[in-house]
This record gives C-alpha cells, structure tokens and sequence, in this order.
C-alpha cells in the first residue's frame, strides 16, 4: 500500500481521475460528482447510506407539540421523496426510523430486520394526518380551514369521556373522518363534555405551530418549507422561522420552541436511542420526552449478553418512536466513494462505510488478461494530512488511525455486509456469569485466541500469543 499526502478534495479529484491513485480514502461530497467523473468507465461511484439524518424535532413540554397526534400528522402529511429530490438532487433517502438501516439489522428499517415497520411514513398522506388530529380532538370548530382546540379550563367545565360523534362532522377539512380511524374510532377518545360545546366558539383556540431552522441553509429552507405545507394540509396553521445556529441552539437548551429542524450524526449506533431516555441530558436539552417502556426497553439494550434479546429490544423501542413521534426523521444522506476499477478488482463497500475501509485492501486484487486474481501490485491511497504518530496508543488523530487500521487487528471486526461481530485475531469467545471459583456474580467475557502465521516480504515467524492468566 502506498500513501499519497494530498491535501484538498480537488487535488484527490485529480489525482484519480489521472490514474496516479485508486481509491478516495474520505466520502465525497455529491456537489464535486461531475461529468468528467461520471462518464469515465474506468472510475465507479459507488453510495451508501449515513448513520445520521435531518429531522424535525419535537418539545414534548409544550402545547400542542405534547399531542402525539399533532407530532404524527407532519409525518403523514409530509412529502420525504420530495425533500430528498429538492434538497439532495437525490442523494438522499427518505427514512422513519430514528436508527438508519446503515447500522444493520439492528434498524427497523434495515431490508433483512427481523421485524419490519407496520406501514411507512414515506409519501404524503392527509387523510391518516387527519385521522391522529381527530383523534386528539383538534377540530375546524368554526369552518374556516384551520383547526381549533378546546380549552376546557376558559370554559369552566370539566372534560368527560362521553360523546356521540355519529351525527356530528365539525371539520371542514374531512367531515367524514369524524367517524372512522385508523384502527376504527372509539368516540371517548375525544373526550369531551357532549355536543353542545362545539357551538361554543369562544372556549376553542386556533391551533398554531412555529418550526425553527437555521437561516441561509438550502436544506433547511426546504425542510421548513415542506413541513408547513404539510400541516396546512391538514389545517394546522405552521409557520416557519429562520434563525441562526446560535440563536437555535440556545432556544433548544431554554425549551423555547415547539419545533425545530437540523441534522444529527450518530457516530454511537445503537447507542442514538439513549439519548431519548428519560432523564439523559440530551432529551432534557430538546424533546422533553418520557416513556418508562422505553426506558427499560434501553435497560436490555445496555445490559443484556444476548444478542438476540438486545436486538428484539432495540426493535421494540423503535417501533416506540415510530409511533410516538418526538422527532419526526425525514431522510438519511447518501455518502459516496470514489474510486478507479481498471486496475484492481474486488472493492468492498461495507454498509455505511467507505470503500477505503481497512476490507478493500484484504480483499482487491490484480486480474490477468482472462480476468483471473493474481497476486502482486501497490494499492495507492490518498491521505489528507501527514501522519502525527504511528503509535496507536498515543494519537486520536484522524490520518493517523486511518492508516494504524491497515497495520495494527482487533480481536473481533464487524461484518462489512452485516455489521455482526465476526472471529478475527480471536477466534471464538464465551460469556460467563459466574466466577467457577468462588461462585461470585459476574459478567466476564473469555476470548479464545488463534495461533497466527504473518508472512512478510522478508521473513516469517510464528506468533503465540499467550493468555493473560500465563502472564504475558
């Protein structure tokens, strides 16, 4: 493998489309993809999906974003395709799940889930938006368009869970939707006192939303503009507001805001649904949201050695999300490798990794002219910085571990297609709860180690690694 320092992406841009690199070692932007790219047969895009994405965040504390209905009627109503193609020229994907399919199967949405979502929130869909509103009692009281909600403490009486609506279709919107739902309508649902309030006009109020989002963002532009859409087209009246990313952090950490939209990367896989615990400082700083399921759904996630039982729970808890909505997922980024296919072949493209990962090198190869693997040949990578330190123990550099992953094995890896743990320098482990000398409760791992054989140019040598309790 050989390292080429190249600082910039144009420069790395160059570089391969010359031949004097194989392979980008970062994702690129879509915005460099040009022509000159992509009508060169001998250079391959190849995507994958982030395990971040944009979404449209909730304050459960505050009216009426505390309404389960008002949060699912944006994501029914909202158009995903929409934002993907105007935002990203579709290098986006629309997604629900707060996990993206980029962790593996341990997203709801990923295509081999054991468990798959019960419908999609994908393409538009007013009428289940009007639905969870009817649902939750915001009605077009006064015919006008827009939706209204009662306020029981202005009108003095108490609510009840008594109401025939068989008769009754206040909403000009759908007046038929009074009376079906989408699990079949259960009148007390509405609770409210009986008929004769929805003649009193004075005791409802107009239903106002206002979505933040930082100005001179094209994406935010889009997401914002959408969403209000989106909720006039059930009756609500949303209003976007452009404020810049200082203003809008300070305003999620004051619970200033009923909504807002902006993007999150999970760099902790599973680890994201943590953050909708209740008491974690990240919930505290932005949905305000509570679910005790939730929360010892997360338990098992975080404490259980059975791999089937923490992804059941992982499962579970986003089928949680997916309903309660605390924050409404619009897509997930597409981020592209770049790299040359007349030299070397078999590249892998590990999901949500680049094809410059520590796989491709194990695995590219030379072909002869009948397209046979022969061995042989330098893999040319480009580097953005020079290394600091080729000592793994001292630097978090980024160049540095870049190029420490190609030298220095775990004793496990992932799976590039699954992201399963998969032997490596150990070949098995085992999991054991009780110390079989003195009986005490523990949780101990034991990993089962290989004898390995390294060849190098120069010599060969046999490696024993002993284990711990030999001293070494």
């Amino acid at each position: 493998m050989l390292f080429k320092i190249l600082p910039g992406v144009q420069a790395q841009l160059d570089s391969l489309i010359k031949g004097d690199i194989d392979v980008i070692s970062q994702f690129i932007n879509p915005n460099w993809i040009n022509d000159t790219i992509l009508n060169d047969c001998n250079i391959t895009i190849s995507t994958t999906r982030r395990a971040g994405f944009g979404h449209v965040s909730f304050n459960t504390a505050t009216w009426p974003a505390n309404q389960r209905g008002l949060r699912r009627a944006l994501a029914f109503a909202i158009g995903k395709y929409a934002i993907s193609e105007i935002a990203y020229n579709n290098y986006s994907r629309p997604i629900d799940a707060t996990l993206t399919p980029s962790v593996g199967t341990w997203s709801i949405e990923h295509e081999n889930s054991s468990r798959q979502p019960v419908g999609s929130y994908y393409l538009p869909d007013s009428l289940r938006g009007n639905h969870n509103l009817l649902l939750d009692g915001f009605y077009d009281i006064d015919q006008d368009g827009w939706r209204e909600w009662f306020n029981a403490a202005r009108a003095g009486i108490s609510w009840k869970e008594t109401v025939n609506t068989s008769k009754f279709t206040p909403d000009s919107k759908n007046p038929d939707l009074i009376v079906a739902s989408e699990t079949g309508l259960n009148p007390s649902s509405f609770d409210v006192l009986n008929n004769t309030i929805f003649s009193d006009l004075t005791s409802w109020d107009e239903v106002k939303v206002t979505i933040l989002g930082t100005s001179g963002s094209t994406i935010a532009s889009t997401v914002l503009a959408q969403s209000t859409l989106a909720y006039h087209s059930v009756g609500i009246k949303a209003t976007a507001q452009h404020v810049s990313f200082a203003n809008l952090i300070t305003r999620l950490d004051n619970g200033d805001f009923e909504a807002a939209f902006f993007g999150f990367t999970n760099r902790s896989g599973t680890g994201f649904l943590e953050a909708l615990r209740t008491n974690h400082s990240t919930n505290a700083g932005i949905w305000r949201w509570s679910n005790a399921t939730h929360d010892k759904l997360l338990d098992v996630i975080a404490t259980s050695p059975f791999f089937s039982e923490a992804l059941n729970a992982s499962i579970d808890a986003q089928e949680i999300l997916w309903y309660e909505q605390p924050l409404v997922v619009m897509y997930n980024n597409l981020l592209i490798s770049v790299y040359r296919v007349d030299k070397f072949k078999g590249w892998v493209k590990p999901l949500g990794g680049k094809v410059a990962s520590e796989w491709s090198p194990l695995k590219v190869h030379l072909t002869d002219l009948n397209g046979t693997p022969i061995s042989g040949g330098q893999l040319r990578i480009d580097l953005e910085y020079s290394m600091s330190s080729q000592n793994p123990l001292n630097t978090a550099d980024t160049t540095d571990l870049e190029v420490l992953g190609y030298i220095y094995d775990t004793l496990w890896k992932r799976d590039p297609y699954t992201l399963q743990p998969i032997p490596w320098l150990a070949k098995d482990w085992d999991i054991q709860f009780v110390n079989k000398t003195t009986g005490e409760a523990l949780t101990a791992l034991f990993f089962k180690l290989r004898y390995l054989r390294i060849t190098s140019d120069f010599s060969s040598m046999m490696v024993h690694v002993r284990r711990h309790d030999e001293g070494s």
